[in-house]
């Protein structure tokens, strides 16, 4: 995606588990378009993907904890890009 003009690329480097993948897009979109902090300003703005990733992946990792299953469940998840 990166090679052919993305700026930004979320994916996962190996398979997730189907009950966080939901919640991880849906909180993603929800920082990116601005509607996940109070701070942030409304529409969508991609220079903040990371951000909005790493924003889900903190909200994921303080329900499942620091077990080794809670590792798995969060850790898959990558932005590649600017």
């Amino acid at each position: 995606m990166l090679a052919v003009g993305y700026r930004s690329v979320v994916a996962t480097m190996w398979s997730i588990q189907d009950k966080y993948g939901p919640v991880v897009a849906e909180g993603f979109y929800k920082n990116l378009m601005g509607k996940g902090t109070a701070s942030s300003r409304p529409g969508f703005d991609s220079t903040n993907t990371a951000r909005a990733l790493h924003q889900v992946i903190q909200s994921v990792r303080q329900q499942v904890g620091d077990t080794e299953q809670g590792l798995l469940t969060w850790v898959p998840y990558v932005h590649f890009g600017y």
